[in-house]
């Protein structure tokens, strides 16, 4: 089912990031990572943006100060691609409707590091083909799905009182 929902190629118009340092993305724009760039990310609030990664994205935010992905906004972790953070807890957070895709060998997090967390809100998707490494995953939603068809280390896997749909495959 979730399949369809990992692209398999990347837009032809996607603008790419190349600039170290903190960039903000807009509305209706899809945005790929084909190199290396660190650096803090910022979402449009109106969300309806992608972020496709077969690069690395070396996520510089701060645990205090999430990188907040929000209203049918995506963030894809291509075959090859990475999204780490430097020694820093980093915090991910996603709300109405959004998707976090990780694609056959891809990977999200870094190895025996355990440094970033995900907070699902409100419809939140979390999709790994490939190696996920998190601290903490946290669903606040009973509409969050988690589908796992790859590489899964987590520290804690937890909700906030509520349901949620885990699939291990």
């Amino acid at each position: 089912r979730y399949k369809e929902i990992i692209p398999e190629s990347i837009p032809s118009n996607a603008v790419e990031i190349k600039k170290e340092g903190d960039i903000t993305l807009s509305k209706n724009t899809d945005y790929v990572i084909s190199e290396t760039y660190k650096g803090k990310i910022t979402f449009p609030a109106e969300g309806d943006c992608s972020l496709y990664i077969k690069g690395t994205w070396i996520n510089t935010n701060k645990e205090w100060e999430p990188t907040i992905v929000q209203n049918n906004t995506n963030i894809y972790i291509m075959e090859g691609g990475k999204l780490v953070t430097e020694g820093n807890k980093c915090k991910i957070q996603c709300s109405n409707n959004t998707i976090i895709a990780i694609a056959n060998d891809g990977q999200l997090g870094n190895t025996n590091e355990n440094n970033i967390s995900i907070q699902l809100q409100t419809n939140g998707t979390l999709l790994n083909d490939g190696e996920l490494y998190c601290n903490e995953i946290t669903s606040a939603s009973p509409k969050t799905l988690i589908v796992n068809k790859g590489k899964f280390h987590a520290q804690k896997v937890t909700s906030q009182g509520i349901a949620y749909t885990f699939d291990n495959q």
